[in-house]
């Protein structure tokens, strides 16, 4: 999403693109609603299948939040 943030992600698009990571479909709908309710993504509306877009400005927000999670997932392996 960040790297492309003006595009628009449908969950099976989303899904695609985190399969080889082991995210299921049940995983990255979660994720959308969560960003959903946080205002990270916003629906696009017109569109039959559940279709977001980052929110403006949120790009930012959702790196800093990428940032600090690979940190801490850093730290945790040096543990």
């Amino acid at each position: 999403m960040v790297a492309d943030p003006s595009r628009e992600w449908s969950v099976g698009e989303l899904h695609q693109e985190l399969a080889d990571a082991g995210v299921s479909a049940e995983s990255a709908r979660a994720v959308v609603y969560l960003l959903l309710d946080a205002r990270i993504v916003e629906l696009v509306r017109g569109r039959r299948r559940l279709t977001v877009k980052l929110a403006a400005g949120a790009a930012d927000h959702l790196r800093q939040v990428i940032e600090l999670w690979s940190s801490a997932q850093a730290d945790r392996a040096r543990s």
